[in-house]
């Protein structure tokens, strides 16, 4: 019997919060049965940073694969989500109180949730991010995926993104901007695809969580 599956994707056009200068996401309606068409027809402009999205290195490292080009067996993988109340950062400290497998992926639960500003459409400067100890043990421990939930894994104040460019360098792949309010803390299969988007080095996804 399959476990229960958790949704911790953000809704695009409802609970979406654009990054300081990003491309807003927005939906238009082309056509449809109130203009007096025989069907609805949507057209999209956004980042492809919008809602929860996914970051692979060539984010930040013009060396590295685009998106095309990463098996989609790397976006399904087991995972650990981790609940905590560090600030203004996650510690490897707190990292250092789990057993973590390689290959795999630690998703963090953080006041960006408990507070309520995860979901809420509002942008906030001082989020909780990840530190670059946490960012370093987890190229030590070889996992495949970080996320975090807001939208990024850096410290909005940083101009270096060391936490991005740490993680990327060793091909390790962001999911950014999670949902994960009705979320237990513990172990799941995280499945993540994104759109096969050629040249791309990001896109949304519809995450989820399958119960172990």
């Amino acid at each position: 019997m399959r476990g229960k599956i958790y949704d911790i994707s953000l809704v695009l056009g409802q609970q979406n919060t654009t990054f300081p200068g990003d491309i807003p996401f927005q939906l238009k309606k082309e056509t449809g049965f109130t203009k007096g068409d025989n069907y609805n027809v949507s057209s999209l402009s956004m980042s492809a940073h919008s809602g929860t999205h996914l970051d692979i290195p060539y984010h930040y490292f013009d060396d590295k694969k685009t998106l095309e080009k990463i098996p989609a067996e790397e976006f399904i993988l087991p995972a650990v989500v981790i609940e905590t109340d560090d600030t203004p950062s996650v510690t490897d400290e707190t990292l250092k109180q789990y057993k973590i497998t390689e290959g795999s992926a630690l998703l963090f639960k953080t006041a960006n949730t408990v507070s309520g500003l995860n979901g809420s459409g509002d942008f906030k400067p001082d989020f909780v991010y990840i530190s670059t100890a946490a960012a370093e043990l987890c190229v030590e421990k070889k996992v495949g995926l970080i996320g975090i939930d807001f939208l990024s894994v850096d410290n909005f104040h940083s101009e270096t993104y060391p936490v991005h460019k740490t993680l990327m360098r060793n091909d390790i792949l962001i999911l950014e901007n999670i949902y994960l309010k009705d979320v237990p803390a513990g172990e799941y299969t995280l499945i993540c695809l994104p759109l096969k988007i050629y040249g791309s080095e990001a896109s949304p996804v519809r995450a989820v969580l399958l119960e172990e």
